[in-house]
């Protein structure tokens, strides 16, 4: 044995006891074992199996409802049934899950811009290759021939790419997109976004309807990655200065 010193262990944080159990539960669920409108076992069974008091399988049924994937009802002919799973619930929990990482972390409006590109510029593509005059229709009316107030502008802005998402036919695309593009627009100060950013949003928005409404998916596409590529540059500007005026 040579003399050197031996690495120190690497710690793994140790799970609670009721993240424990609720993990082993949730792996049920996503795995299949338990399937939608399955009942799980009692409580007391619960408790037997894992080996833990009835406290701690409160708290991790209770975990797993926060999360949806179970309904408890309480009394003494209730229970805890696992959910069906929704696209609405889905997407929450995702935007949830988002905001708390971008809170806690220094991930950046570039990155999350970024993922926006990876998503939305094929999406753009696909949605001038699919989609027909009704979506064409949904689109153009989503894009104002004057400008309304800014939080009205925010509100047609999430529901055109909203919709653009939709028109591509792939049902998970939305629920993966939107909240990426939900936290990131949370983020910036929306008082120190530019009335000329917002005049450049709405005509690429209108070349964005051109391009699908000829069914050019190349054009659809180099639309979407001027358009966010332009966001990203304006969301920063904004940061920065709201961030220098608090200096």
């Amino acid at each position: 044995m040579n003399d050197r010193s031996l690495p120190l262990p690497t710690a793994t944080p140790v799970k609670r006891a009721y993240e424990q159990v609720a993990a082993q539960i949730r792996q049920w669920i996503v795995t299949g074992f338990l399937g939608v409108g399955d009942k799980l076992p009692a409580e007391a069974q619960l408790c037997e199996q894992f080996g833990t008091s009835r406290s701690t399988v409160r708290e991790a049924l209770r975990l797993l409802s926060s999360e949806r994937l179970i309904v408890t009802q309480p009394g003494a002919h209730g229970g805890s049934v696992v959910s069906k799973p929704s696209a609405a619930n889905v997407s929450d929990g995702l935007t949830t899950s988002l905001a708390t990482l971008v809170g806690a972390s220094d991930l950046s409006i570039a990155e999350m811009v970024q993922v926006r590109l990876i998503l939305e510029v094929p999406a753009a593509g696909m949605a001038a290759a699919k989609c027909g005059e009704g979506t064409v229709g949904r689109l153009a009316g989503l894009v104002p021939d004057t400008m309304p107030d800014i939080e009205h502008l925010f509100d047609l802005d999430f529901a055109f790419h909203q919709e653009l998402l939709e028109a591509t036919g792939n049902r998970l695309l939305p629920i993966v997109a939107l909240p990426v593009f939900e936290v990131s627009a949370r983020r910036v100060p929306r008082h120190r976004l530019e009335q000329s950013m917002w005049e450049r949003v709405v005509r690429e928005h209108r070349a964005i309807v051109d391009a699908i409404r000829t069914k050019d998916v190349e054009a659809a596409e180099t639309a979407m990655r001027l358009h966010l590529s332009g966001l990203a540059a304006s969301y920063e500007s904004a940061i920065a200065s709201d961030q220098a005026s608090a200096v």
